[in-house]
């Protein structure tokens, strides 16, 4: 596990691991509490068990259909449903465990949701890790413009 510190007006960190021990290890460390997690089905049927270390942590997930047509704003107001629904806080950290339309919809979500709350990205494909996963890029389409 290497963990990458960006020095910005508001630091992070970027973990960069493979495996569910070192990920856990890191979630103790640094005191995640609840975990709500965004995907999308792709992703979902073959990382299901991913998360099996942390299933004491999670509080809930969405599970968002694979594509660029689900980044927009309908999906964005049902996941904030979901998140009441599941009575999520500020202190609840969003995973957004997926590609890059999953990384830019939990990104907005947790960049607005009661004013923000913690957000992990587990990236799943090689542009997400190199191009999304890293430097805040999230938002949702409009009328077929990135917003």
């Amino acid at each position: 596990m290497k963990e990458i510190k960006v020095n910005l007006k508001n630091p992070y960190s970027v973990i960069v691991t493979s495996t569910n021990a070192q990920l856990n290890f890191w979630f103790e460390q640094k005191k995640i509490g609840k975990i709500f997690i965004i995907t999308d089905e792709r992703v979902e049927s073959i990382y299901k068990d991913y998360f099996k270390n942390f299933e004491n942590k999670i509080i809930g997930k969405y599970i968002v259909k694979a594509g660029e047509e689900s980044k927009r704003i309908e999906t964005i107001l049902d996941i904030y449903r979901v998140l009441l629904k599941y009575n999520v806080d500020r202190r609840c950290t969003i995973i957004a465990f997926g590609g890059g339309v999953v990384g830019d919809i939990a990104g907005f979500v947790a960049s607005t949701y009661k004013r923000g709350t913690h957000l992990v990205y587990v990236p799943s494909t090689i542009i997400s890790q190199t191009d999304s996963s890293v430097g805040g890029k999230n938002g949702f389409n409009l009328d077929g413009i990135k917003i």
